[in-house]
């Protein structure tokens, strides 16, 4: 558990963050902090990502850690007009060894942040109450 977290459930209940949060992790720690949860991996056999239906407000799509499969719902957010914004540093830590490990098929209007989920927790801290 870490401080993104806490930084997200502030996000939302101050009105920035709207709408499902979208997850791949089965790690309830979203449940923690009592967001509504949408899962994208939904194992059965007829339907892998569920429909996606963005909240009336939303203005963005904010994908946080891009290397499990989102392409779907990316898709489907510039489908609804939103712009996407990447969070990730593109690339990991092996013994202290940075490995890049560009993203896929991000679009020239899109947006990169490459940080860290951490790291992007305290940039959205600095615009909330």
């Amino acid at each position: 558990y870490s401080d993104f977290y806490t930084s997200l459930s502030k996000g939302y209940k101050s009105g920035i963050i709207v709408g499902d949060i979208l997850n791949n992790n089965f790690d309830g720690l979203i449940l923690r902090e009592s967001l509504p949860e949408k899962y994208l991996r939904v194992f059965e056999s007829t339907l892998y990502i569920p429909k996606i239906e963005f909240h009336k407000d939303a203005k963005s799509l904010v994908v946080i850690g891009n290397h499990a499969d989102r392409r779907q719902v990316i898709r489907a957010a510039r489908k609804a007009g939103l712009k996407v914004l990447y969070v990730d540093p593109e690339g990991y830590n092996i013994d202290e060894k940075f490995i890049p490990y560009p993203l896929v098929e991000t679009l020239k209007t899109d947006y990169l942040l490459k940080t860290t989920a951490q790291n992007f927790s305290k940039i959205l801290d600095t615009y909330l109450p």
